[in-house]
């Protein structure tokens, strides 16, 4: 109907509503006035991590069964148990969506919630049996694709390092594609109304709700911090679970979603819907982020060449940044072999033979610590990843080179 680009498009916007309105839905249940819970679901739907990890992830897209999950547990507690099937769902969905990272931060915070809202046997049962459910699935993906993948045996704390985030990135509104894992921006003044939020909580004795809002804020994002503390190195030994996401980041969605409810908290204090409107205004400000830019479609059908053989496309971008998607487009006129995406080189393990690496634990000669390839090119990551991909830019004779330059059309 809206064309390959025009239904991207489309579907981009729909997520973002839906994030707002299921956020706001679950603040709802909460107590919060219609106000309030607008501008705390705009703030989570707006939220600058979960923008960045719209573009061109999954992660910012699956972060809305979060609060749809606690929105059908709050139904549950005040209506038909049913609704609990919703939330194990949605939780359950995370893993098998591939969020399997996320999900180990999703499911210990929808037990704690649980715990913290509700002393029903029945009711937290019923959120056990999600958990349950939810853990389930996330061996269904560790057996059946992490398993046969290159990274079975887990991740180094080398790749962990070289993904953490910094303690300035998160005052940073500067989006660095080449960093783009580690934008974790959270606002200026966002913040601050969401911590007068957790006092306001406080204060008017909600503690268990203060502490678990608190609780999901201040560990994603120390653990967003990767190994520039001690903590998400021992969690690493600790938990088997930890040695497998490289991208430390990724549990941030759960504390965008406990900021957006603290800052709802913070807006409800006054029941003026002058407020209400001005907290929405100071959140569009606050909360921009460039990630979005005007482009243009392009002609995938007259761009590329009519010979067959394989393609080589041109100019072959970095790794680190997402423009390498555009191709993505030219591929639904062209379905051929070509090298893409990315990757990153390994280096031997400095362990000597016959024992282990001190940062993988894995045999020497087998670790997979990351280091920048030589010439910094998708291509030279492809080459440099073994397989198939290597072998597409080894004969010149059998690789045809696209002309011009690529518009980004649905990135």
């Amino acid at each position: 109907m809206f064309g390959l680009v025009g239904g991207w498009n489309v579907l981009q916007l729909l997520f973002y509503a839906l994030a707002g309105l299921a956020a706001c839905a679950w603040l709802r249940e909460l107590g919060l006035p219609r106000g309030p819970a607008l501008a705390g679901g705009l703030a989570f739907a707006i939220a600058p991590y979960r923008v960045e990890q719209s573009v061109g992830h999954l992660l910012g897209p699956i972060s809305i069964l979060l609060p749809l999950s606690l929105w059908a547990f709050e139904r549950a507690r005040r209506g038909s148990r049913w609704w609990l099937t919703l939330a194990t769902v949605a939780l359950a969905s995370i893993p098998l969506s591939g969020q399997v990272h996320l999900a180990l931060g999703a499911i210990p915070f929808f037990l704690g919630y649980a715990f913290c809202r509700t002393p029903d046997r029945r009711l937290l049962l019923g959120a056990g049996a999600g958990a349950v459910a939810a853990i389930g699935a996330g061996l269904v993906v560790r057996q059946t694709v992490i398993e046969r993948s290159t990274q079975s045996s887990g991740r180094s704390l080398d790749e962990i390092r070289f993904y953490s985030a910094d303690f300035g990135d998160f005052v940073s509104r500067h989006v660095d594609h080449a960093r783009s894992e580690q934008f974790v921006f959270l606002g200026w003044a966002t913040p601050v109304v969401a911590l007068a939020g957790l006092l306001l909580l406080i204060r008017s004795r909600r503690y268990a709700l203060a502490v678990i809002l608190g609780i999901g804020t201040f560990v994603p994002i120390v653990l967003a911090l990767g190994t520039r503390t001690p903590i998400y190195s021992a969690l690493w030994h600790a938990l088997p679970p930890f040695r497998f996401p490289r991208v430390p980041e990724r549990l941030l969605p759960i504390a965008s979603l406990c900021i957006a409810a603290l800052f709802g908290f913070a807006v409800a204090q006054s029941r003026r819907t002058i407020v209400a409107a001005l907290a929405v205004a100071l959140l569009l400000v606050d909360l921009h982020v460039h990630v979005y830019g005007k482009s243009a479609p392009g002609d995938p059908a007259g761009a590329l060449p009519s010979a067959s053989g394989r393609l080589l496309e041109l100019p072959v971008f970095d790794p680190g940044v997402h423009y390498g998607s555009v191709y993505l487009w030219y591929d639904t006129a062209a379905e051929r072999q070509r090298p893409a995406g990315s990757t990153f080189a390994t280096r031997p393990c400095p362990a000597r033979p016959g024992s282990q690496c001190g940062d993988c634990r894995r045999t020497a000669g087998t670790c997979s610590a990351p280091r920048a390839p030589s010439g910094s090119s998708s291509a030279a990551a492809a080459a440099a990843r073994p397989g198939a991909s290597s072998r597409l830019i080894r004969s010149p004779s059998s690789v045809r080179a696209g002309s011009g330059t690529r518009d980004p059309a649905a990135t």
